[in-house]
């Protein structure tokens, strides 16, 4: 039996990957006339989706949107999550085709919330670690890390972990709010310092600059800063997020993998 937080917490993400800022009472969609996460994100996916197809995986991919986004535009799909219930309803989306959830209004109190959702036989959820996951090296053509860095214990493996598993060539899709927090990650291991900030971290370690002996190196595609990620968690409490989303092309294959025999 689910409880009132966990259900809440379901209703919370599959909110945010179905039902988007519709009911936004701060109405940040307007704000400067920015597009929100969601919208920026399947943006960045259909558009690599129409140009190159193949395969695609999605890291941390909670309860599905997105990993069922990239099946509209990809050839296969895996989506990855550690937490099995965001998984477990990700999985029966696929299979039956329709979302049915209840979403916290207050307190114990919840509406269901029902709709319909294209099926899709060509995507498949794995419950696994996005730090370990159970694949061969470059077995795919595109990958996806969204808002997930600050969510494992070592960013810097799960960065690694998504080059490994990339094509030379293949599309890297990534977003983060960079809201470090100690009780999932040591500071000592958060990937931005007093002199340079998150996304510049990030587009440094993408472009060798940064840990060179990783021996990386990406074009930066697109760059979208401050893109609100809103989190509604009931009816008096919602969460906004300003988001680095950023689309990078393998240029070079790293020298590790050149090396193999």
């Amino acid at each position: 039996v689910s409880t009132v937080s966990e259900e809440g917490l379901l209703g919370c993400y599959l909110d945010a990957h179905f039902e988007g800022m519709k009911d936004d009472p701060l109405q940040v969609r307007e704000e400067k006339g920015r597009a929100d996460f969601k919208t920026e994100a399947i943006r960045f996916v259909a558009r690599q989706g129409r140009n190159r197809g193949g395969n695609a995986l999605d890291l941390g991919c909670s309860v599905g949107g997105f990993a069922l986004e990239m099946a509209r535009h990809c050839d296969a799909v895996a989506g990855v999550d550690i937490y099995f219930p965001a998984v477990s309803v990700a999985a029966r989306m696929q299979r039956t085709g329709r979302v049915r959830y209840r979403r916290r209004r207050r307190g114990n109190v919840f509406e269901v919330v029902e709709k319909r959702v294209p099926p899709s036989s060509n995507v498949l959820f794995i419950m696994a670690d996005a730090l370990d996951p159970p694949f061969d090296a470059e077995a795919f053509d595109m990958v996806a890390g969204f808002n997930l860095l600050e969510n494992v214990n070592v960013p810097l493996i799960l960065l690694g972990q998504m080059d490994a598993l990339l094509k030379e060539g293949g599309t890297l899709l990534f977003s983060s709010p960079y809201d470090w927090m100690e009780t999932l990650c040591d500071p000592s291991e958060w990937l931005e310092n007093e002199c340079m900030e998150g996304a510049a971290f990030i587009r440094g370690i993408l472009e060798g600059r940064v840990f060179p002996e990783m021996q990386l190196f990406y074009g930066i595609v697109e760059e979208k800063y401050g893109v609100p990620w809103v989190l509604r968690r009931h009816d008096r409490h919602w969460s906004v997020y300003l988001v680095h989303l950023l689309e990078a092309r393998k240029t070079r294959r790293c020298q590790h993998l050149r090396n193999r025999t």
